[in-house]
């Protein structure tokens, strides 16, 4: 049975979208109004240090305090390491690569037809679902990524509802409190 601090599929998924949206929109404006993919690499790389710094120093981002949940270190319960976060981070990063490369414009790196393949085309979507059935398989909801940095996502204690027996006549029956 899974805990309730680690029932974190949905909030992740939603702290993800509200973390991302503001680089998404500096992403699109700086790739609509300047020829430069440097502008646009710096969107991506702030983003990628917006979640390296946030986790070690608070524990979770901005849409993950709005979600209530937070990224632990699986055997300490503190926040995670920089180097932790960093390997974290890194590895979440290798689930885009069809679209990073589509925004850079750089499909010129690779020939034509490996680009346009259907493996490739479709990689971060089974990358995507690979990791959803990873995450859905294990106690704690780790994924790949939390695997290999030692990382665990949880539910906030304030925000668990705890269940407890109310004596009555159906004394048999749970309550949300």
């Amino acid at each position: 049975m899974i805990d309730e601090k680690h029932k974190t599929i949905w909030p992740r998924l939603l702290a993800r979208l509200i973390d991302g949206v503001p680089f998404w929109i500096l992403g699109l404006v700086l790739w609509r109004t300047t020829s430069s993919k440097t502008l646009v690499l710096l969107g991506v790389f702030l983003e990628f240090v917006y979640h390296v710094l946030m986790l070690p120093i608070a524990g979770q981002t901005f849409g993950k305090m709005l979600t209530g949940i937070q990224v632990k270190d699986n055997k300490t319960n503190n926040k995670l390491s920089f180097k932790q976060s960093i390997v974290r981070e890194a590895l979440f990063r290798v689930s885009e690569p069809q679209f990073l490369l589509k925004l850079l414009g750089l499909t010129v790196v690779f020939p034509k037809e490996l680009y346009q393949s259907t493996l490739l085309k479709f990689s971060p979507i089974i990358w995507f679902v690979a990791n959803y059935i990873f995450v859905l398989s294990n106690f704690k909801r780790r994924s790949f990524y939390d695997y290999l940095a030692g990382s665990v996502v949880e539910v906030e204690e304030s925000m668990i509802v705890e269940q407890v027996a109310i004596p009555g006549p159906d004394s048999d029956r749970e309550y949300d409190v």
